[in-house]
């Protein structure tokens, strides 16, 4: 297949993708339940931060503008709160099928939206999902492209998964715990360097829970803080590194017993 098309080729799959998904949101947003009467929320100086709650329903790009819908979604939550679940998935998968950075801000709005025991393991699974999503949306679009124009990477990739099925989960459960890792494009590159969906989805699960936890925690000071870089101290990276070396020890460990305990053809 020519660039030309493999590239045409994509823009229509992501596209349909997005406009259906974009398509299910705007209704959500669109017939979302009404209150019995039309609320407004004011801070503690008295200024107004929420009025005709339906049109308040948007992504939070800023703190602020999270602590806003919070007040908003608050509302909504004791009467309608089978509502304000379904979104948040929604728009949470939405935002992990397509790269859309932000999910710091929606694992803090899930910890103080649904306290932090509910949204913890609704975040993990969720983020699982959504990468998931964003994995089978590159294996049917992407995979000719990102041969293309990062074969180093994702050749990187593949030889590091090449092997024990055991070595290789630790090994991706490495990458996700680690603080630095391009997320976003591990999705992308997984099907195409051979990662099967299950261990990969279970990768996910495991590996971004730690750091789903700092966020899912912080959401209960989620009125106290300025910005998303309160999230991060000293130990808490510490941590995240610690726990990836752990796992990365394990995958080599477990690499060279698999190695040691292979068995042998021999050849007459």
């Amino acid at each position: 297949m020519s660039l030309a098309r493999s590239i045409i080729r994509s823009v229509f799959i992501i596209s349909c993708a997005l406009f259906l998904y974009s398509s299910l949101l705007w209704l959500l947003v669109s017939y979302c339940p009404t209150l019995e009467q039309e609320t407004a929320v004011t801070d503690e100086h008295g200024n107004v931060l929420a009025k005709q709650m339906h049109r308040k329903l948007q992504f939070p790009t800023t703190i602020t503008e999270l602590q806003e819908l919070l007040a908003v979604l608050r509302l909504y939550h004791d009467s309608h709160f089978i509502y304000i679940l379904t979104l948040f998935s929604a728009a949470y998968i939405f935002k992990q099928t397509f790269a859309i950075p932000g999910s710091a801000l929606m694992n803090i709005l899930g910890g103080a939206l649904l306290g932090v025991w509910v949204a913890l393991p609704v975040v993990c699974v969720l983020t699982s999902v959504g990468a998931s999503c964003c994995y089978l949306l590159s294996r049917v679009s992407l995979a000719g492209l990102l041969m293309r124009y990062q074969p180093e990477r994702v050749l990187w990739l593949r030889s590091k998964v090449v092997g024990s099925s055991s070595s290789n989960f630790l090994f991706l459960v490495s990458l996700r715990v680690f603080p630095g890792t391009p997320n976003w494009f591990l999705n992308m590159a997984a099907p195409v360097a051979g990662v099967p969906l299950v261990p990969f989805f279970f990768s996910v699960l495991i590996g971004l829970a730690p750091y789903n936890s700092l966020c899912v925690l912080a959401g209960g000071s989620a009125t106290q803080l300025r910005s998303v870089t309160d999230l991060w101290s000293g130990t808490s990276l510490a941590a995240l590194l610690l726990l990836a070396l752990l796992a990365y020890v394990g995958s080599r460990v477990a690499a060279r017993y698999a190695a040691q305990h292979q068995p042998q053809v021999k050849y007459e």
